[in-house]
């Protein structure tokens, strides 16, 4: 089986990218993630069935991959908003805007987020050590991401919290908040409150804890 590394979410080879569309079409005609097998992927990539075995241990592994393959292009994504973004304060918006505006993926950022700040042990049921190179190398990517951004906000004043630990949990706190408040829909918020103000007032908090 070919090595797997963070590279493989953002630069995959042409038959595994194939492979990772093919799984994410199926997810979004409402295939069930347990009904969905190695053939009808491969099939749907137009690639014979022997080629998934070459680069993934399982088919658990290959369409837990994909997933995070797919949300990986989410991440870039969001790179490229912060990048054109200046001061801490704005590029915290634009986070929960753009978690905001993809709901549907609200539970697997979650998921993710809490594995890169340490509080969430059981990270998968695929049995593999490939795959757990990979999810580290997710984690640091994103960890490195959110220090990076919470440094910003230190040095321009916004709090004075310097330890990263607690640094990163507020950082899930205020997405927690937001993304827990509204879930898959959007518009249909658990609380009565524009979403404005649940942004300001998850922001706010955030600040508070680190200050």
């Amino acid at each position: 089986m070919e090595n797997m590394g963070v590279e493989m979410l953002f630069r995959p080879p042409e038959k595994v990218k194939r492979m990772f569309e093919a799984v994410s079409k199926l997810i979004a005609e409402k295939a069930d993630l347990n009904s969905i097998t190695v053939q009808m992927i491969t099939e749907r990539a137009g690639i014979g069935k022997g080629t998934a075995y070459s680069y993934f241990s399982s088919r658990e592994e290959l369409i837990v991959v994909a997933l995070f393959y797919d949300y990986g292009k989410l991440l870039q994504e969001l790179e490229v908003i912060l990048k054109q973004t200046e001061g801490f304060c704005d590029k915290m918006h634009r986070i929960l805007d753009w978690l905001h505006g993809h709901g549907e993926y609200h539970m697997t950022f979650i998921q993710m987020l809490r594995v890169c700040i340490g509080s969430e042990k059981r990270l998968c049921d695929v049995n593999s050590g490939r795959f757990h190179n990979l999810l580290d190398g997710m984690k640091d990517y994103m960890t490195s991401g959110i220090d990076y951004l919470m440094e910003q906000g230190f040095c321009e004043g916004d709090f004075t919290q310097t330890d990263m630990i607690r640094r990163r949990m507020a950082f899930a706190t205020m997405i927690l908040q937001v993304a827990m408040t509204f879930g898959e829909k959007s518009e249909k918020s658990f609380f009565p409150m524009p979403y404005e103000e649940v942004r300001e007032y998850a922001y706010e908090g955030m600040i508070k804890m680190l200050s």
